[in-house]
């Protein structure tokens, strides 16, 4: 069966050894790329997310005055480009845990849960391109909502294009 799929001609037995394995180190690279390179920097973004909100936290510990606290949340949003609010008297609600995230979604959870310390929620608000993390705090719920550029690499998709673009006209060449 195989026999009779293959061609023929040299020409065209010529261009099977010449396609696939440019077919295959394709195949490899974006794997590669996609596997590996993607999920180190979407670990290190989000240990930085983890981190800005670890620091926050730890100022406010320090910080028991709510003018205070109020002013570090302010300040803080202006310039980690997260935003922070303290819901005073809330209790932490749990959040359905979603049976379903990509891989990258979830290096980015793993990440933020061995950073965080206590009692915290992660919500994904896809739709909004958004992550909710609440983080039970003694006067009430700390809520970070943290944009997904701030925890994904941007830009992946086009090196993807870029090779798949430039291997098709190599190809046709």
């Amino acid at each position: 069966m195989l026999k009779n799929l293959m061609p023929r001609s040299l020409f065209g037995r010529a261009i099977i050894i010449v396609v696939a394995p440019v077919i295959l180190l394709q195949v490899v690279a974006a794997y590669v790329f996609y596997d590996r390179l993607l999920e180190n920097v979407t670990e290190r973004l989000a240990r930085g997310v983890a981190g800005d909100i670890a620091f926050v936290m730890a100022t406010l510990d320090r910080s028991p005055a709510p003018d205070q606290q109020f002013a570090l949340l302010e300040t803080a949003t202006a310039h980690m480009n997260l935003n922070f609010s303290l819901l005073r008297g809330l209790q932490l609600t749990p959040v359905a845990e979603q049976l379903r995230r990509s891989p990258i979604e979830t290096v980015a959870v793993a990440v933020i849960q061995r950073r965080l310390q206590g009692n915290y929620t992660i919500d994904n608000r896809a739709e909004e391109k958004t992550f909710v993390i609440d983080v039970a705090r003694p006067e009430g719920v700390l809520r970070v909502l943290v944009p997904h550029n701030r925890m994904f690499a941007r830009g992946a998709n086009i090196l993807l294009y870029w090779t798949v673009g430039s291997s098709l006209l190599l190809l046709a060449i």
